[in-house]
């Protein structure tokens, strides 16, 4: 059996029956059905799609017992499915859908750059300013020049255009840089008047959020896009997902209004196609053997 055979059979075994079956956990489990997070899912079915072919060596990639990303699988998508999963149980159980686009979902560098900037464009042009929204609402009876300043980044942020490229990168990131501290001062200036409030964002958000963006967010993504980047993507979705997603997405995310999607922007992601869509990018990354 080849990957690419792999990859069709174990994408047409999740049928609407199966997955209307699945049941994801928070964090790693045994990685036997029930007791399975996204990713261990995914390689559980692909090993046991393997073991039905016969095909004991295959099998060996996809050992259930871990979660690490599978050997067809974005390492992006992989990252950020687990994040999105670990958060709430509400997107948890949304994930399970998203569980056909996981194999194959490896692409060329190409592919998962352009899928970082859309991580990015999503982080600075539609999660930042939610969240500055929210914080804008909330102190807004007791700091109106301080909500007033919010409103004002959140204009400045939506107006960005959109990261396609290494210079509307620079730009955006110099953007949300620019607005970082006034959103760790929000944060201090929310836990003096609620403590219930600054509890809900946790209270080391601003040190966090502030080390992101003046600290990690622009020296990571400089190493990804501008110099080794086979090895450097790995250090950068570390740095972006662990703390602005981390941040944006628990965060903002909690509150009861209109809001962006973790899971749409996910699926979005993994629906991701080459530039050249002649190229069979599974194929292409993992030949056949």
């Amino acid at each position: 059996m080849t990957r690419t055979e792999l990859i069709a059979l174990a994408r047409a075994s999740m049928t609407p029956e199966y997955l209307a079956g699945v049941t994801l956990r928070s964090g790693i489990g045994t990685g036997e059905a029930g007791d399975a997070c996204l990713i261990q899912e995914e390689r559980r079915m692909l090993r046991d799609v393997a073991l039905a072919a016969g095909d004991t060596v295959l099998a060996a990639d996809y050992d259930p017992k871990t979660d690490a990303c599978p050997p067809c699988t974005s390492p992006l998508c992989r990252d950020l499915g687990i994040q999105i999963q670990d958060a709430r149980e509400d997107w948890r159980q949304e994930c399970v859908a998203l569980l056909p686009l996981l194999p194959g979902s490896r692409g060329s560098e190409e592919l998962e750059t352009r899928r970082l900037y859309r991580l990015l464009d999503w982080s600075i042009r539609e999660a930042m300013p939610t969240l500055l929204e929210v914080l804008a609402a909330s102190l807004a009876p007791h700091d109106t020049e301080l909500a007033d300043q919010l409103r004002g980044h959140v204009i400045a942020l939506r107006a960005l255009a959109a990261i396609t490229n290494g210079t509307s990168r620079a730009a955006a990131s110099k953007c949300a840089f620019d607005r970082a501290l006034d959103l760790a001062r929000a944060f201090a200036r929310a836990f003096d008047l609620n403590r219930a409030f600054a509890r809900a964002f946790a209270l080391d958000l601003n040190r966090a959020f502030a080390r992101a963006f003046a600290l990690d967010l622009n020296r990571a993504l400089d190493r990804a896009l501008d110099r080794d980047r086979a090895r450097a993507l790995d250090r950068a979705r570390a740095r972006v997902l662990a703390r602005v997603l981390a941040f944006a997405l628990d965060r903002v995310l909690a509150f009861d209004r209109a809001r962006p999607s973790p899971v749409a922007l996910l699926q979005e992601l993994l629906e991701m196609e080459e530039a050249d869509s002649t190229t069979d990018r599974r194929s292409a990354v993992h030949p056949d053997p």
